[in-house]
């Protein structure tokens, strides 16, 4: 039970983490003279996309939309309230619970998104490196910085403690409807067993009854039979 709550404390902290970062700056890129001067500097995070100064140095919009991090931010949201509200550790019928596990398996692999795909399918096909690269261009000598910010290291931090109690959740549901599944499907051998013994017993009735039939029959014959000797022969 310890081990429970410390991972559902670590999921409402990460979610809280990962909700904050989101405002927070996620990758830099500056440009520096020769002399050391600020040429330019640009910074990104989800919500106001790029800031910064100098529009020759801007880097190239990365295509996510506002509608997907308000999305995210609602998924985040959403996750934390049906966690607080549907509390799994105190009801008895877990098997309605598979839909809030699917919500915290989609806000973990959002997460997973902004950890992994992003930086190699959006920033990299920009032109944009990472996690820190340096490098000086040949022509004009100038100093480009490449730099994952704080948002996108706060973003693992809350991967690594939303991942836990995720995968208990999750788990736990699909063990309730494991057992309950088996012991339904035990209940109905047990009942197509009951059921064939009704139908042997059956069976074994209509045989009999069938067997007396045909002893009536075969006595209302003899009886038939020597009524008629009886008679021709008076």
């Amino acid at each position: 039970m310890k081990l429970q709550i410390m991972f559902k404390s670590l999921f409402f902290i990460g979610c809280g983490i990962c909700f904050f970062s989101l405002f927070l700056n996620f990758y830099s890129f500056s440009v520096i003279s020769q002399t050391g001067a600020l040429i330019s500097v640009w910074e990104y995070n989800f919500i106001f996309g790029w800031e910064g100064f100098n529009s020759i140095y801007r880097p190239p919009n990365l295509g996510l939309s506002i509608e997907f991090m308000i999305f995210y931010l609602c998924c985040i949201i959403t996750a934390m309230a049906l966690n607080i509200i549907k509390n799994i550790e105190k009801t008895k019928n877990l098997s309605k619970f598979m839909l809030y596990a699917y919500i915290n398996i989609s806000l973990l692999m959002l997460i997973g998104f902004m950890v992994i795909i992003f930086p190699c399918f959006y920033l990299l096909q920009n032109e944009l490196l990472f996690p820190a690269v340096i490098v000086i261009e040949d022509l004009s000598g100038y100093t480009l910085y490449y730099a994952i910010g704080i948002g996108y290291y706060l973003h693992i931090i809350s991967f690594i403690m939303v991942f836990p109690y995720v995968i208990f959740y999750y788990q736990s549901i699909s063990k309730f409807n494991i057992d309950q599944n088996s012991f339904s499907d035990r209940v109905k051998e047990i009942l197509a067993r009951e059921n064939e013994g009704l139908d042997i017993d059956k069976y074994i009735t209509e045989e009999e009854i069938r067997k007396m039939e045909q002893e009536t029959q075969k006595r209302k014959e003899i009886y038939f039979k020597s009524q008629v000797l009886r008679e021709g022969g008076l």
